[in-house]
């Protein structure tokens, strides 16, 4: 369309089961960008379509994607205020990866070791990612009130102490 988004884009704002692995059966760049820079994930998060989440984390895509906006999949789902959606994008990891960890060339590989095990970087989500205005995931929490998934992400790992671009912390918000 108009605004560069595949059949996987548009299929992705749609709960249609049978039209999603149509698709996906034909699909060969599950991390393909439309003109906003985003990918089928970002669309999945912005609607809250769990089963298209569920199916493009088995095609491992990228979780920590920026948008046009610097915001990550789990942005924009904290921005919306969707819990489930958020939680979904942490479903079969349980090991943040902070900044640190990673360098200029991060598609050279897929594991990184993290206090001395493999992990893959393909399931691993950068909670404290800050989009265009500064704010992390966790500000949105702070934001909406959302002390259930505020509680998540710091248990995670998200740091409260970000500052964002107006210096509000998510704890000052």
């Amino acid at each position: 369309d108009i605004q560069q988004n595949t059949l996987l884009h548009m299929a992705c704002r749609h709960e249609n089961l049978p039209l999603l692995e149509m698709i996906f059966s034909c699909t060969t760049d599950f991390n393909e960008r439309n003109m906003y820079d985003e990918t089928p994930l970002h669309i999945a998060c912005s609607v809250n379509n769990l089963t298209a989440i569920k199916m493009l984390k088995e095609k491992y895509v990228d979780r920590n994607a920026l948008d046009v906006r610097g915001q990550t999949p789990l942005i924009i789902t904290a921005s919306f205020n969707y819990r489930e959606a958020s939680k979904e994008l942490f479903d079969d990891t349980n090991t943040p990866v902070e900044h640190i960890f990673l360098n200029d060339d991060i598609n050279s590989t897929d594991v990184i070791i993290v206090n001395g095990e493999p992990v893959n970087i393909k399931t691993c989500i950068l909670l404290d990612t800050a989009d265009e205005k500064g704010n992390t995931a966790l500000h949105y929490c702070s934001l909406f009130g959302n002390k259930e998934l505020a509680s998540f992400l710091i248990h995670k790992g998200a740091r409260i102490t970000i500052l964002n671009y107006e210096q509000d912390s998510p704890v000052t918000i």
